[in-house]
């Protein structure tokens, strides 16, 4: 029955968000000269060469509670085996409400739909706040970030922040200010668009 009709109203409506939104369709990068868009395979060869020009410690990534955990696994696998990176952390971004609670079962008040499986399949809790501090210090240089929350945004002093970055790429759904300051734009799969799992609150894995 969880798998099937026990659905809370934000899970079963939730895809009218995407309808708002203006959708990424290319991968596309910038360079000195200009930004065009590009195949996949010249994003990804971009994206290896200018990331192999830091040192692990100067390159971080950010995971997200709206990818699968599947996603996730490999963003981890790709940066800490790959690329020896420790900088891991988890977009911590999103609407938060109260808890709303019936005897039978409750609404969660955070509106992710993978907020304990990112955590847990990333083995990190260090949120982007953090990360962006290290940004600020010149500590962290590159960073991947892996988007899909079609109500994400960024403060201006957040993406002021962000600009110093020598090499951010973005994966993500949408056209934002977060993708203008990327030097690598990857169109993403929106959560209704894709086969993977979520983890709930209760830590009950369900296959979407």
């Amino acid at each position: 029955a969880v798998n099937q009709w026990w659905m809370c109203d934000d899970g079963r409506l939730f895809y009218h968000e995407y309808e708002k939104i203006e959708r990424l369709q290319q991968p596309q990068i910038q360079t000195v000269k200009d930004s065009r868009v590009v195949n996949w395979q010249e994003a990804f060869q971009f994206t290896l060469e200018n990331l192999c020009r830091f040192k692990p410690e100067e390159i971080a990534v950010i995971g997200n509670g709206f990818a699968t955990n599947e996603e996730n696994f490999l963003l981890k696998q790709v940066f800490s085996e790959g690329f020896k990176v420790k900088n891991i952390g988890v977009c911590d971004r999103f609407i938060k409400e109260e808890d709303v609670v019936y005897p039978k079962f409750t609404i969660k008040g955070e509106k992710l739909p993978n907020w304990l499986g990112a955590i847990d399949v990333l083995g990190s809790n260090l949120p982007f706040s953090k990360i962006l501090k290290k940004v600020e210090k010149g500590e962290i240089k590159a960073l991947y970030f892996l988007g899909g929350d079609p109500r994400f945004n960024l403060e201006a002093a957040e993406l002021k922040i962000l600009s110093k970055l020598e090499f951010l790429v973005v994966q993500d759904i949408k056209h934002s200010p977060i993708t203008q300051l990327a030097k690598v734009v990857l169109p993403g799969a929106g959560a209704y668009e894709k086969e993977g799992t979520f983890t709930n609150y209760q830590g009950r894995v369900q296959r979407i």
